[in-house]
Protein backbone atom coordinates (compact mmCIF):
# COMPACT_ATOMS: atom_id res chain seq x y z
CA UNK A 1 0.00 0.00 0.00
CA UNK A 2 1.58 2.79 -0.86
CA UNK A 3 0.66 6.71 0.75
CA UNK A 4 -1.23 9.06 -1.97
CA UNK A 5 -1.19 12.33 -0.35
CA UNK A 6 0.26 13.75 2.49
CA UNK A 7 -1.34 13.38 6.03
CA UNK A 8 -3.07 16.51 7.72
CA UNK A 9 -3.00 17.49 11.19
CA UNK A 10 -6.12 18.52 12.16
CA UNK A 11 -8.26 19.58 15.77
CA UNK A 12 -11.95 19.38 16.68
CA UNK A 13 -12.24 21.00 19.90
CA UNK A 14 -9.68 19.36 22.46
CA UNK A 15 -8.81 16.35 20.12
CA UNK A 16 -5.75 16.16 17.78
CA UNK A 17 -6.25 13.96 14.75
CA UNK A 18 -4.49 13.29 11.50
CA UNK A 19 -5.67 12.38 8.36
CA UNK A 20 -4.11 10.37 5.72
CA UNK A 21 -5.26 8.76 2.17
CA UNK A 22 -3.84 5.36 1.40
CA UNK A 23 -3.79 3.94 -2.12
CA UNK A 24 -3.60 0.06 -2.47
CA UNK A 25 -2.22 -1.92 -5.06
CA UNK A 26 -5.47 -2.94 -6.19
CA UNK A 27 -6.53 0.68 -6.56
CA UNK A 28 -9.06 0.94 -3.52
CA UNK A 29 -8.70 3.68 -2.04
CA UNK A 30 -8.75 4.21 2.14
CA UNK A 31 -9.02 7.09 4.39
CA UNK A 32 -7.14 6.65 7.80
CA UNK A 33 -7.99 8.98 10.85
CA UNK A 34 -5.48 8.63 13.60
CA UNK A 35 -6.89 10.22 16.72
CA UNK A 36 -4.49 11.11 19.81
CA UNK A 37 -6.23 10.63 22.96
CA UNK A 38 -6.59 13.24 25.98
CA UNK A 39 -4.01 10.79 27.66
CA UNK A 40 -1.49 10.68 25.25
CA UNK A 41 1.35 9.50 25.35
CA UNK A 42 0.34 7.40 28.44
CA UNK A 43 -2.71 6.09 25.45
CA UNK A 44 -2.38 4.82 22.52
CA UNK A 45 -3.73 6.59 19.43
CA UNK A 46 -6.36 5.18 17.78
CA UNK A 47 -7.14 4.86 14.01
CA UNK A 48 -10.47 5.00 11.99
CA UNK A 49 -11.56 4.21 8.49
CA UNK A 50 -13.33 7.08 7.32
CA UNK A 51 -13.72 5.76 3.78
CA UNK A 52 -14.95 3.45 2.51
CA UNK A 53 -17.57 1.75 4.65
CA UNK A 54 -16.12 -1.30 6.12
CA UNK A 55 -18.78 -2.66 7.89
CA UNK A 56 -18.56 -6.14 8.63
CA UNK A 57 -14.96 -6.01 9.22
CA UNK A 58 -13.21 -8.03 11.19
CA UNK A 59 -10.62 -7.00 13.76
CA UNK A 60 -12.78 -3.47 14.89
CA UNK A 61 -13.19 -2.82 18.24
CA UNK A 62 -17.22 -1.31 19.26
CA UNK A 63 -16.22 2.24 18.47
CA UNK A 64 -15.10 0.92 15.13
CA UNK A 65 -11.28 1.62 15.75
CA UNK A 66 -9.20 -0.85 14.01
CA UNK A 67 -7.76 -3.65 16.50
CA UNK A 68 -4.10 -3.27 16.13
CA UNK A 69 -2.73 -3.68 19.97
CA UNK A 70 -4.99 -5.89 21.15
CA UNK A 71 -7.00 -4.80 25.16
CA UNK A 72 -3.84 -5.18 27.45
CA UNK A 73 -2.08 -2.36 28.62
CA UNK A 74 -1.76 0.53 26.39
CA UNK A 75 2.06 1.54 27.89
CA UNK A 76 3.40 4.61 26.12
CA UNK A 77 5.38 5.90 23.49
CA UNK A 78 3.49 4.96 20.94
CA UNK A 79 3.39 7.24 17.92
CA UNK A 80 1.10 7.74 15.48
CA UNK A 81 3.23 6.56 12.78
CA UNK A 82 3.17 3.32 14.68
CA UNK A 83 -0.48 3.64 14.76
CA UNK A 84 -0.56 4.36 10.82
CA UNK A 85 2.09 1.50 9.74
CA UNK A 86 0.20 -1.29 11.83
CA UNK A 87 -3.38 0.47 10.04
CA UNK A 88 -1.54 -0.42 6.54
CA UNK A 89 -1.01 -3.95 8.02
CA UNK A 90 -4.91 -3.69 8.36
CA UNK A 91 -5.69 -2.24 5.19
CA UNK A 92 -3.61 -5.40 3.62
CA UNK A 93 -5.25 -7.90 5.54
CA UNK A 94 -8.49 -6.28 4.79
CA UNK A 95 -8.07 -6.55 1.11
CA UNK A 96 -6.88 -10.62 1.54
CA UNK A 97 -10.44 -10.95 3.29
CA UNK A 98 -12.16 -8.84 0.84
CA UNK A 99 -10.92 -11.61 -1.64
CA UNK A 100 -10.44 -14.92 0.41
CA UNK A 101 -12.44 -14.52 3.23
CA UNK A 102 -9.34 -15.11 5.60
CA UNK A 103 -7.96 -12.63 7.72
CA UNK A 104 -3.98 -12.94 7.12
CA UNK A 105 -2.54 -10.27 10.16
CA UNK A 106 -1.55 -10.66 13.10
CA UNK A 107 -4.32 -11.48 16.04
CA UNK A 108 -4.30 -8.96 19.07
Amino acid sequence: MKTRSRATLARDGDTIFWVEDLVAESGARYRLKVVYPDRFPHERPKAFVVSPDVKGAPHRWGDGSLCLFGSGPTGVKTTALVVRNRAVTWFLAYEFWKATGKWMAPQH
